[in-house]
């Protein structure tokens, strides 16, 4: 619950400064050099967890780091994911209602 407070106080004091830029649907959501940054770091986050999953010896093991690092491969997961604006909204997108006179 912290970490998703901490996440959601640094995307609105991102947005407030103007870090980066939701309203453009054709580039990236940051400019190119925290892309960059963002997804290096996304990449390594990912890899790195991975890499934490398999080498787990016993379940024990791993249980009683998991719930620590956990939110690592989810941020990093949406972190690439939004990176680029078209593809978050092409996933993001919900379908609109269908009307009555479909049917």
């Amino acid at each position: 619950m912290i970490y998703g407070f901490c996440f959601a106080f640094a995307c609105a004091v991102g947005h407030r400064f103007r870090l980066y830029d939701d309203a453009d649907r054709v580039g990236s959501l940051w400019p190119m050099k925290i892309s960059a940054v963002v997804v290096i770091l996304a990449s390594v986050g990912i890899a790195g967890y991975v890499g934490f999953a398999a080498n787990c010896k016993t379940k024990s093991e791993c249980n009683v780091v998991h719930s620590y690092i956990s939110a690592i491969p989810v941020s990093s997961f949406f972190s690439r994911r939004l990176n680029f604006n078209p593809i978050a909204i092409h996933i993001s997108d919900f379908p609109s209602p269908k009307s009555t006179e479909d049917h």
